[in-house]
């Protein structure tokens, strides 16, 4: 089958047939209308094309980008397959560089140049990079990369009542979409980093401290999302702090009367 059939560049073609489908795609990225991590396309972007054109044997289908409509993989339906309800291809890596992408396809019917349709376009995010990089020092426990401070390593009341001070440093591959998923003994707070090359402040506050619970060594650390999907290879190193809300005593008062 020739490249060409998927070479169509008049910007008065139809473009009537829905989006493909891409499974595992991250939604709710801003300004594109998914994410594709860096895990999705390892071994190839799976794609679907859903049978919406009533398909016949010998109809080509050819998933391009756009608008240049490059050929990224092919398929013609053989006998039986034209009652299929989705067809499925596998897109490279290497066709698939950081960046925006718009991805759709066209159908040749019967292999015919001259009778065929053009989906709508598909906008993508591709991001390969995972936030931090690589862990360069693999021996010591946690990503190198990834670190923070704590205000105090020990939490007693009253002074539980200001909360807590988490810092967490800029690293590498940073971005301003990036989240920090932040780890506070069973509880997680989940928030945005203040901007690249910015520490970001969290804080963790009373309720939180007493919602986790009282520890001897309460397990602290975090690691990164950014707005693809993609997640640090490691989390990291973990700090020890020390919680006692619970166990503090308190005098009653002391009464005096007459007897």
């Amino acid at each position: 089958m020739s490249n060409e059939s998927a070479k169509i560049s008049s910007p008065d073609q139809p473009r009537q047939l829905p989006r493909l489908l891409i499974p595992g795609l991250t939604n709710q990225v801003d300004g594109y209308d998914g994410g594709i991590p860096a895990w999705l396309i390892a071994a190839g972007l799976s794609v679907r094309v859903d049978n919406t054109w009533v398909a016949s044997t010998d109809d080509i289908v050819s998933i391009v980008s756009m608008p240049d409509m490059t050929l990224l993989a092919i398929k013609q339906v053989a006998p039986g397959e034209e009652h299929h309800n989705s067809y499925f291809f596998s897109i490279p890596a290497e066709k698939l560089p950081d960046g925006e992408m718009r991805l759709g396809y066209v159908v040749n019917y019967k292999g015919s140049k001259d009778d065929y349709e053009v989906s709508y376009p598909l906008s993508v995010l591709i991001k390969t990079q995972l936030p931090a990089g690589e862990d360069i020092e693999p021996i010591e426990p946690g990503h190198s990369e990834l670190a923070f401070t704590l205000s105090t390593l020990t939490v007693f009341p009253p002074d539980a009542t200001k909360g807590v001070n988490a810092i967490i440093e800029p690293y590498p591959n940073m971005h301003a979409e990036d989240r920090i998923h932040f780890q506070w003994g069973g509880l997680t707070i989940v928030q945005k980093v203040a901007g690249v090359g910015l520490p970001t402040l969290i804080v963790i506050n009373y309720a939180q401290i007493a919602s986790a619970g009282d520890s001897e060594d309460l397990l602290t650390g975090f690691y990164v999302v950014d707005l693809v999907g993609n997640a640090s290879a490691l989390r990291s190193g973990y700090r020890q702090v020390r919680v006692e809300l619970t166990s503090a005593q308190w005098d009653g008062p002391f009464i005096q009367s007459d007897d």
